[in-house]
């Protein structure tokens, strides 16, 4: 449902602001709950001593808020309640109500593409944290990759990205550019880094162990760059970041992510593993392109989605953050581009 109830919990007087700010937005209820409240034990005892569910000078204001004019509502309200050390902001979702509210059509497609940065970050940071049973999946699907790519069997390649956790990481280091938020940056570069330098570990020592056919289809179609793989990265990157904007489940988005990360990670390292340095190279900078492509795509999402900071400062950093990560991710792409399009010429 395109509602969600906001709850401010405050003293008196935040909460009093606070309906200033709402009576000045577009909202479809507000309603504010005031007093101690006290539940007896039994029948004419008097409440423990330790009931203090709500103080007489604390309550709560709620208010029912339109998905689309969420953000600037939690905007406004941040910064009123930061005067406040024990105040807080909940958002809840609203599963119905009734009377439904009736919305315009261009109001519910603005709807439909509008969910707040708090509730997207609250999704997309969790996917950047480095968890042993994200390094689980990353063991498990390399392993199984590097057995696909080895008997050139695409069920298995296939069967690989569906359980590799790359989506998460890399989603959030985009997210994080977006917002120029450093600690998350610096989380989900540990995490994205971490994740494929253990499955270029794992893949070399394949590589050692396991005799390797390069000339299978699944290998060979990887020791290079070309346009086909720059498209896939591009659209699993915009795709990833609308998911995650529109919050539709995003399973089928990280296989495509996959697709274009684990594979050419593997690649280089079965190709290390067999001292194949040339060819391990060519998987290597399809790696690299494929990231940056997915990472410039999946960022320019978020900015058309019009994600960005509450604050000036941050505002600020966050637009320095972006040119910065659009210059980096530009330029790999940039350069790939020229020399595959002038390449005939050389």
């Amino acid at each position: 449902m395109a509602l969600r109830m906001l709850e401010i919990v405050g003293d008196i007087k935040t909460l009093a602001r606070c309906r200033n700010v709402l009576d000045q937005r577009r909202v479809t209820d507000v309603w504010q709950l005031t007093g101690a409240v006290h539940t007896h034990n039994e029948e004419g005892a008097d409440p423990p001593e330790t009931d203090d569910i709500r103080p007489p000078d604390r309550g709560s204001l709620r208010a029912l808020v339109q998905k689309g004019d969420q953000q600037a509502i939690l905007d406004a309200l941040s910064a009123v309640v930061s005067s406040d050390p024990k105040a807080r902001i909940v958002l809840l979702p609203v599963d119905a109500t009734e009377p439904e509210p009736k919305v315009s059509e261009a109001e519910a497609f603005r709807q439909r593409i509008s969910t707040p940065r708090q509730v997207l970050y609250s999704t997309i940071a969790t996917g950047g944290k480095p968890t042993l049973t994200y390094y689980g999946y990353v063991v498990l699907a390399t392993l199984v990759a590097a057995v696909g790519l080895l008997t050139d069997s695409v069920a298995v390649v296939i069967g690989a990205m569906v359980i590799a956790p790359l989506l998460g990481p890399l989603l959030a280091l985009a997210f994080g550019s977006t917002l120029g938020d450093a600690d998350l940056i610096r989380r989900s570069l540990i995490t994205a880094s971490s994740g494929i330098a253990l499955a270029l570990v794992l893949s070399f020592g394949a590589g050692v162990v396991f005799p390797l056919d390069v000339e299978t289809r699944e290998i060979t179609s990887r020791l290079g760059v070309g346009l086909d793989g720059l498209l896939v990265a591009i659209a699993s990157g915009a795709a990833g970041a609308l998911a995650a904007s529109r919050g539709t489940p995003g399973a089928l988005v990280g296989v495509m992510v996959a697709v274009a990360i684990l594979p050419p990670t593997t690649v280089v390292g079965l190709m290390l593993g067999q001292g194949r340095l040339i060819d391990a190279w060519g998987a290597f900078q399809l790696l690299g392109l494929n990231i940056a492509g997915l990472h410039l795509a999946a960022q320019a999402v978020f900015v058309a989605n019009g994600i960005r900071p509450g604050s000036w400062w941050q505002k600020r950093g966050a637009n320095q953050s972006r040119v910065l990560s659009t210059l980096v991710s530009g330029a790999v792409v940039l350069v790939f581009l020229v020399t595959f399009f002038t390449r005939d010429f050389v």
